[in-house]
């Protein structure tokens, strides 16, 4: 007898496929304190994601504040992956913020997940075997400061 998955292949895709998509996320906006800290930055790399600049941890050639902090934590998915930064950018916007600086990114594993079951055949003595394939699963985490320009 196959393996319950291997009849329906079909499903087994769709389940792989959900669980690379699925995934969770947090992003939260962390206000800076009275006292603003006015940067000089050096000039690093840059993405524009909606409009907004993200510049690495050498932040833009120019003076800016640091207006708050956007912390993201996700586990594994392409979704959650896509949206991150359009969530920080989101925040950034609503916070006032011209631009993102990314301060920090690290990722870890975190497991796996295995998609499926096993079943038994009526009438069948004995253990059930079945296979399923496993997803690794990871963590992200990262952080952002919200800038806003001076000059």
């Amino acid at each position: 007898m196959r393996p319950c998955c291997l009849h329906h292949p079909l499903l087994t895709l769709t389940l792989a496929l959900a669980a690379l998509a699925a995934g969770c996320a947090s992003t939260d906006y962390v206000p800076a304190g009275a006292k603003r800290e006015v940067v000089q930055g050096k000039g690093g790399n840059r993405v524009v994601v909606d409009d907004m600049e993200i510049w690495d941890a050498e932040g833009p050639p120019r003076r800016y504040e640091v207006i708050g902090r956007v912390d993201e934590e996700r586990t594994s998915g392409v979704l959650p992956a896509l949206r991150s930064q359009e969530r920080a950018v989101k925040l950034a916007r609503e916070a006032g913020g011209n631009a993102l600086v990314a301060v920090s990114s690290k990722t870890e594993r975190a497991g796996y997940r295995v998609l499926g079951t096993g079943a038994a055949g009526e009438g069948q003595q004995g253990p059930a075997l079945g296979t399923a394939p496993a997803v690794p699963l990871t963590r992200h985490t990262a952080a952002f400061l919200v800038i806003r320009y001076l000059d």
